[in-house]
């Protein structure tokens, strides 16, 4: 049986508790509840949060999915959509500043997996990320681009991010879900062409790094680049 927020007694609805205790002691349906606010017509707020918990699991998986994916929920609306992909966009953010703020300069391809693993290595779809660096070596932002395709990263879509954020030069970093760090015939050539268009614009490939399970493969280390 469907119950409501107002069915609660007050001292454990979502928001109350929130208030009292912090967010980091609700659950995540919980804390869907408070992010999606109100039920629709045929739903109340904490079904349809229970329903985002089952079928994608965890809050990786709730990242992943797709606008389309979470539209297919029954009751989650447009507007409720971007509620969740608003919040989930913020919680990036702060990952990337406390990472940002950790981080030194670029030494080496080690120094570049570390900065890069714990976003990306456990990720089920492949995800690329340009770090820009300033003409000290120093990261001075972390940009995912999204799930990885060969039209995403195309030296326009990469070298547009670069210039905006006036990087001096840039390193890619993706993942391979499957577990194996080795490059795709298609890693090596995106990774060339990019290569080829940073000398032209004046904005270097300083290396790729690819990461797979708890492995990493550098295309400098290896003369690729």
């Amino acid at each position: 049986m469907s119950f409501s927020v107002k069915d609660l007694p007050e001292s454990e609805r979502p928001r109350e508790r929130l208030l009292k205790f912090g967010a980091d002691k609700l659950s995540i349906i919980e804390l869907l509840a408070v992010i999606l606010s109100s039920g629709s017509a045929n739903a109340s707020v904490f079904d349809i949060s229970q329903r985002i918990v089952e079928k994608f699991k965890t809050l990786q998986g709730i990242e992943e999915a797709s606008i389309n994916e979470l539209l297919s929920i029954k009751g989650l609306s447009k507007s409720k959509v971007c509620q969740i992909k608003a919040a989930i966009e913020l919680g990036k953010r702060h990952d990337e500043d406390i990472i940002l703020k950790g981080s030194k300069t670029i030494k080496n391809a080690d120094s570049v997996a570390k900065l890069i693993s714990s976003k990306i290595q456990n990720k089920s779809k492949e995800c690329l990320y340009i770090i820009c660096l300033n003409s000290r070596k120093n990261v001075v932002s972390l940009i995912s681009v999204g799930a990885m395709d060969y039209t995403i990263a195309h030296p326009r879509e990469v070298f547009s991010e670069a210039l905006k954020n006036r990087a001096h030069s840039i390193i890619l970093a993706h993942n391979h879900p499957s577990g194996s760090s080795e490059p795709s015939e298609e890693d090596v050539k995106m990774t060339k062409r990019i290569s080829e268009a940073g000398k032209i614009i004046g904005i270097s490939l300083v290396d790729h790094i690819i990461v797979g399970g708890k492995d990493f493969f550098s295309f400098k280390r290896r003369g690729i680049l």
